[in-house]
């Protein structure tokens, strides 16, 4: 059986009607209702402040954004933006929902020197601009890059990196980042200290990128507003369809069982929207108590090859797909809801859980209620497993030794 259930920009199809048996009986047993006071109650309290800093709406701020982001897109024909997680998955996910930019961004997120030649040889570097991305200021790979850009561009005799360099960090005593910014020069933008990573999507670092790409600020905050005012005055429908969807995540996850969590989309517009939805669940829910594998397939590529494996082995597993009601080419558009529609069938016929996310418009508006919405419901889901969702322990270990290993190779010339 399929359950549809729709909300303003987007409609959300379950597979089968289980989940939603759970969600229904749960509610009547007013346990949804304390599950929201409980994510009311983490949200507000020491821990990040969600609430306080989203949708962090502050209209003269949002207008020096669209102002410098105007003036910036007037000197540069490309920009290159250098992050890691988090930091730069937000921005992605901007940059490709926007219906139209007139820059050419490059998002750089490997340390390769054949992969970054390749990028320094198909661009001008005089009409390029480079923003630098860490939140901790220490991510090795961003300070890495900015390093090389910066001995490319001083080859080439380009040093007005005043004007054509752009710094985010969290300011410290100091920092990789921090250093270079000294050196080297540019303009600052402060990293969000109370909301990094893969929820700071409405903050000064990601709604930079928005406005470079074309997206509408405002339209943004009016859908982001929607699902977040919905939700903080608990709207029964709101958050039974969030709690429905934690329970579709969650329902399988513990130490027990090997879960993949598969996302994908046949739409090219998405990607940025699937590799942060992808990568936030893999940071939420990596805990030692969790066997979890999120998977970001490539469609439709994987349905020739990985499909293979994910329709023949004995692992729990879910499925979320997102499409696009219509594109601009009916043919096309056809041909992508008959693939989509036979993977569900397939994956259906062995059980597996599909949840389809589908937008009825790829505007600014439908991107700021589903980037929310996915917060929310994520956030929702590691309180329903008792997890701190704002935290990635091992990951933050790993930066942490890097960083020093980093810094002993520089100072003493051995790793």
């Amino acid at each position: 059986m399929i359950q549809k259930i729709s909300s303003l920009d987007y409609d959300i199809i379950y597979s089968d009607n289980h989940i939603l048996k759970i969600s229904n009986k749960l509610s009547k047993e007013l346990l949804v209702k304390d599950l929201h006071t409980k994510v009311l109650n983490i949200l507000t309290s020491d821990l990040p402040q969600l609430i306080k800093v989203l949708p962090h709406y502050n209209s003269q701020h949002i207008l020096r954004l669209k102002k410098f982001a105007q003036n910036f897109k007037t000197k540069f024909k490309n920009i290159i933006v250098v992050g890691m997680g988090g930091g730069i998955l937000n921005g992605m996910c901007f940059h490709n929902f926007a219906n139209e930019s007139d820059i050419n961004f490059i998002f750089c997120t490997k340390i390769c020197a054949s992969y970054l030649l390749q990028i320094k040889n198909t661009i001008d570097l005089e009409q390029t601009g480079f923003i630098f991305i860490s939140n901790s200021g220490d991510t090795v790979e961003t300070a890495v890059s900015a390093e090389y850009w910066y001995g490319v561009l001083v080859s080439a005799k380009i040093t007005d990196f005043v004007d054509r360099f752009i710094f985010i960090y969290s300011p410290k005593t100091t920092s990789l980042l921090q250093d270079l910014h000294t050196i080297y020069g540019g303009m600052y933008f402060e990293y969000d200290k109370q909301m990094g990573g893969r929820f700071s999507t409405f903050t000064t670092t990601h709604l930079l990128i928005a406005a470079l790409s074309g997206i509408d600020l405002d339209a943004l905050f009016i859908g982001a507003n929607n699902i977040l005012d919905k939700f903080i005055s608990y709207n029964q429908e709101l958050f039974q369809l969030i709690h429905s969807g934690a329970i579709f995540m969650t329902q399988s996850l513990n130490k027990n069982h090997n879960t993949t969590i598969l996302v994908g989309s046949y739409n090219a517009s998405l990607y940025g929207l699937t590799k942060w939805y992808h990568t936030a669940i893999a940071e939420t829910f990596g805990r030692e108590n969790i066997n979890i594998s999120p998977i970001n397939l490539d469609l439709p590529l994987d349905q020739h090859g990985l499909m293979q494996a994910i329709l023949t082995n004995n692992m729990k597993q879910n499925l979320n797909l997102f499409s696009i009601q219509s594109c601009a080419n009916s043919k096309i558009d056809d041909m992508q809801k008959l693939l989509q529609s036979e993977v569900v069938i397939q994956c259906r016929d062995i059980g597996i859980p599909v949840r389809e996310f589908i937008f009825k418009n790829t505007d600014s508006q439908t991107l700021g209620s589903i980037m929310m919405y996915l917060i929310l419901e994520i956030i929702t889901a590691a309180t329903l497993l008792d997890i701190n969702p704002f935290i990635q322990p091992k990951i933050d270990d790993m930066k942490r030794n890097i960083a020093r290993k980093y810094r002993d190779y520089h100072q003493q010339g051995v790793p």
